[in-house]
């Protein structure tokens, strides 16, 4: 025989699951997208490759990079505190345009609905005039184009996972929302009640991102490298559409040209 305490204690946890269970299928108003590594191939792919080409252990200068945070060069080279020249990483560019064969289509999809802010939120670089991949516009590009919110750390000078950067993504959502809420579309999706961070689903690739903005009140999904099929498959639950293209389910692996090292 059940105590009352112990009764009053079931009925609690009964009414938490089913509260986790309305949030849960709760539809966002947002998707805010990672650049490198979700809509398009993540750079750290090709330094992945290059540590495995050269014997240096996985991961090692990922690591060597993130230690410097937040003064090193890399992490002053994406608030846009010091700039892009020749010199540094040739093929980076490259791998910022190679669209991801799963995600990249399915963002397309999620656009063509009308049913949602499709927002980005990365840690960019600029490139210096005379540069080769230097554009007068930012936003002329295949990629950025797709989006109603472009936040460009580089830009804004602040780079994920500072808080304040998701704080300033919030607010250029809620600007957007209203300048269009009298829209058709605005109208329909409740816009004129603003975006509130519950209502953000936030892709990323990099753990501390994620829990960045978690801290902030976003629903997220973690983008495993080489197998973004796997979020573009948690969006299909949450959104109820169909956003699968024709490209096989294969894991990304290493790609290192002339080696015959063992592959992760």
């Amino acid at each position: 025989m059940q105590s009352l305490e112990e009764s009053d204690t079931l009925f609690v946890d009964h009414i938490l699951d089913v509260v986790d269970d309305m949030s849960g299928s709760k539809q966002p108003k947002v998707l805010l997208f990672d650049i490198g590594g979700v809509c398009v191939v993540s750079p750290f792919q090709s330094i992945l490759d290059y540590e495995l080409s050269l014997d240096i252990p996985p991961g090692w200068v990922n690591y060597s990079i993130s230690k410097t945070s937040p003064t090193g060069f890399w992490h002053r080279l994406e608030t846009g505190s010091i700039a892009m020249d020749t010199a540094f990483f040739e093929g980076f560019g490259k791998d910022l345009n190679d669209q991801d064969p799963w995600m990249f289509p399915a963002l397309k999809k999620l656009q063509a609905s009308g049913k949602y802010i499709i927002a980005a939120l990365s840690n960019t670089v600029i490139f210096q005039p005379g540069h080769k991949l230097w554009k007068k516009d930012f936003m002329d590009d295949p990629v950025r184009t797709i989006f109603d919110v472009f936040i460009s750390s580089a830009h804004v000078g602040l780079r994920k996972p500072d808080p304040k950067i998701y704080q300033l993504a919030l607010k250029r959502l809620n600007e957007y929302a209203a300048e269009n809420a009298d829209t058709e579309r605005g109208r329909a999706l409740g816009w004129g009640g603003g975006i509130k961070s519950a209502d953000v689903l936030f892709l990323d690739d990099i753990g501390e991102n994620l829990k960045a903005a978690r801290k902030q009140g976003f629903g997220t999904i973690k983008v495993h490298l080489g197998r973004t099929y796997e979020a573009v498959e948690e969006l299909e639950k949450i959104t109820g559409l169909a956003l699968e293209g024709d490209h096989p389910k294969i894991p990304v692996k290493p790609r290192i040209k002339g080696s015959d090292k063992a592959k992760l």
